[in-house]
C-alpha cells in the first residue's frame, strides 16, 4: 500500500493552504506506518486573534489548570489575562479575547504557540485522537519520524500536536520510520 492511499482531510474552518505538500507527505507516511489510513487535521497556523479565541475557549471548557499545564511561562501570561478578566461575572467574551490577543501580540505570537509561526518555516498541525483507528501505533511511530522536530501528546485537548520544519525538505520526508 502506498502512502498516497492515506486520506488526510481538514476539519471545517481549518485553512489547508498553509500546510505544505511536504508536510502532507510526512503525515501520510505516518498514517501508513501506523495503520491509520484516514487522518484529520483539526488545527494549523493561527493568527493572534485565533490563538486568543482558542485559549479562551479551552480555559472555559477544559479548565484553567489544564491550560497552565499545556503552555509555558509566556502562554501562562495569556491565561493570567483570562483569569483576571473573567473574575467579573459580567465579563464580555469578545473583550476578554481582545485583551488576550493584545497580550499575545505584546509578548510575540510565536512565543505563545508555535501555531502562530510562519508556515513557510514551520508547519504546525493538530491531529485529533478521535480520527485515529490505532492511537498506540500512531504514538509509537511519532517517535521515529525524523521530519517531525517536536510533537506533543495533548490529552486535555484530545490531540497530537506536530511540528514539521519546512527547511529540512528531503526527497524522502518519511524516511526513518523504522518499518
Amino acid at each position: 500500500m502506498a502512502q498516497e492511499q492515506v486520506r488526510v482531510i481538514f476539519q471545517s474552518g481549518v485553512n489547508p493552504d498553509v500546510v505544505s505538500d511536504y508536510t502532507l507527505a510526512v503525515i501520510q507516511a505516518l498514517g501508513l506506518a501506523s495503520g491509520n489510513l484516514s487522518l484529520v487535521i483539526s488545527s494549523t497556523t493561527r493568527t493572534p486573534a485565533d490563538q486568543a479565541a482558542i485559549m479562551f475557549k479551552n480555559c472555559k471548557n477544559l479548565g484553567v489548570k489544564s491550560q497552565y499545564k499545556l503552555y509555558g511561562s509566556n502562554g501562562d501570561k495569556i491565561i493570567d489575562v483570562f483569569v483576571k478578566e473573567t473574575k467579573d461575572p459580567k465579563f464580555k467574551a469578545e473583550e476578554v479575547i481582545r485583551k488576550m490577543m493584545e497580550k499575545i501580540i505584546e509578548i510575540g505570537p510565536k512565543k505563545i504557540s508555535h501555531h502562530c509561526a510562519d508556515p513557510d518555516e514551520l508547519n504546525v498541525v493538530d491531529i485529533p485522537f478521535s480520527c485515529l483507528k490505532n492511537i498506540t501505533a500512531f504514538r509509537e511511530k511519532l517517535k521515529t519520524v525524523k521530519a517531525i522536530s517536536k510533537y506533543h501528546d495533548e490529552p486535555a485537548n484530545h490531540c497530537f500536536h506536530l511540528e514539521i520544519p519546512q527547511d529540512k525538505h528531503t526527497s524522502a520526508p518519511y524516511s526513518g520510520y523504522g518499518g
